[in-house]
């Protein structure tokens, strides 16, 4: 036995290494999403003044990033609103003694936060907006669902909102459509060739990683929906990016943060921390890129 030594000479790749240069940008073609992703406001669940300079502090970030991706050639937004906007009244034992703000109150914020988020991104993008919604746990309008899922305060505000800006002729000025399921938790759409599928993911019960065992089990058994891209999802209130299978038909969950501050539900259940912001991205093909949180 004759031990075999390398015989690889990598000067040559060394040198080529060395004096590489940055090839220039290809030239933008506008052919490209900017998507933001604002789950679990929980509007009622801290001080009004606090959840405001939470709120304004994302609308910013995410405002700046959208100008930097439609400079950039992106020409169409999707703006998902993931469930939990507000607090609620009945969704733990103690929550009549946490909670800053009656209903009513509570659901009048959601209605504005979510017309200045609209209003405040659609006019970057002329390829139009598409602003989705789905319902979270919190949204419920009773201590559990008591008529069907889909009987819920995120969507009754998300269609609040949809009348307002077509009445006022904003959507049709700024290309802006609205989109939910009337008949399911969950919704999908189509970003420059990206399918993006949104759920609050209160339906899937445990720890984090059964998200997966729902995409894979639940979507592709049962719903025919594994043709998705992307998995958006909240309610567990931390950020989550994992890819759960690659190729030319790549799968990825994406799990959003909360907005509502540092989570003390997350840490007392989960045992760590959680940093609160909105995600946002820019997709097209499948593919994603310049992922942030604000």
């Amino acid at each position: 036995i004759v031990r075999r030594a390398p015989t690889v000479d990598v000067d040559p790749v060394l040198r080529r290494i060395a004096s590489r240069r940055p090839k220039k940008p290809a030239p933008a073609e506008g052919d490209a999403t900017f998507v933001s992703s604002w789950a679990d406001w929980q509007v009622g669940g801290i001080e009004p003044d606090r959840w405001e300079e939470l709120f304004h502090t994302s609308l910013d970030g995410v405002v700046a990033r959208a100008k930097v991706a439609a400079k950039a050639g992106a020409d169409r937004a999707v703006i998902g609103f993931l469930g939990d906007q507000l607090e609620g009244l009945w969704n733990y034992p103690n929550q009549h003694f946490t909670i800053t703000m009656d209903l009513r109150s509570q659901k009048r914020l959601v209605r504005a936060a979510e017309a200045a988020v609209v209003t405040s991104i659609a006019p970057l993008f002329p390829g139009g907006t598409k602003v989705v919604a789905v319902p979270g746990n919190h949204g419920r309008q009773g201590p559990k669902v008591v008529t069907r899922a889909t009987d819920n305060a995120d969507l009754e505000r998300f269609e609040v909102v949809a009348s307002e800006l077509t009445a006022t002729g904003f959507a049709e000025e700024y290309g802006v459509t609205f989109v939910h399921n009337p008949d399911s938790v969950i919704t999908m759409v189509e970003a420059d060739g990206t399918r993006l599928l949104w759920v609050h993911g209160d339906q899937v019960k445990g720890s984090a990683d059964n998200i997966k065992k729902w995409f894979s089990n639940v979507l592709l058994t049962n719903w025919q929906q594994a043709d998705a891209n992307i998995v958006l999802c909240g309610h567990r209130h931390h950020l989550r990016i994992e890819e759960l299978a690659g190729g030319a038909e790549s799968r990825w969950l994406f799990q959003s943060p909360c907005r509502a501050g540092p989570s003390d539900w997350f840490a007392e259940t989960g045992g760590g921390t959680s940093n609160p912001g909105t995600l946002s991205f820019t997709t097209a093909d499948g593919s994603w890129w310049d992922l942030h949180v604000d």
